[in-house]
């Protein structure tokens, strides 16, 4: 009885921290995009297209966010676990058309604009794995990890690609 009982608590250790954690993973890059007078849009990681010509689209968008975390967990018992969920957009507000850059103005959110926004997601989840780490919750700090290291796979729209084609130098 005792096993069973400690089972249904390490999963919902390991639950509470996985939404704890794409939590703090979107509440940073809002606050982000906010200050880059932006807005952000969350979803399940898709795969829409199978290969490089423009014919190669699948008519209903895979939800491989949910998808490949799963099969890995299956396939390997438990042993290997990826934590690679959401994927974002960053759309302009209309106030960033306002804001003079110098000689130009412009309403555009570029590339190292969005790398920044995707770093801040990374860099809050790299402290508070640290931060979980020190006070003890170290399965916490370690899925806190292996998020971040899957997150940073320039795959699709995680943010390792938004980070990676928006500066080489900040990947």
């Amino acid at each position: 009885y005792l096993e069973g009982t400690l089972d249904f608590l390490f999963f919902l250790i390991i639950l509470i921290s996985i939404l704890l954690i794409l939590l703090i993973n979107i509440i940073s890059k809002k606050l982000a995009a906010r200050y880059y007078r932006s807005s952000i849009e969350h979803k399940i990681w898709e795969m829409k297209r199978y290969g490089i010509y423009q014919r190669s689209y699948i008519k209903y968008p895979m939800p491989i966010g949910i998808l490949i975390p799963f099969v890995f967990t299956l396939l390997t018992q438990g042993y290997l676990l990826i934590l690679a969920f959401l994927q974002f957009e960053v759309y302009p507000l209309t106030s960033r058309a306002a804001k003079d850059q110098g000689y130009e103005r412009f309403s555009e959110i570029t590339d190292w604009d969005i790398a920044k926004i995707a770093s801040w997601g990374i860099g809050t989840l790299l402290f508070f794995s640290i931060l979980g780490y020190i006070l003890g919750f170290s399965d916490f700090a370690k899925l806190s990890i292996f998020y971040v290291f899957w997150n940073m796979i320039p795959l699709g729209g995680l943010d390792g690609t938004k980070i990676l084609f928006g500066s080489k130098v900040l990947y």
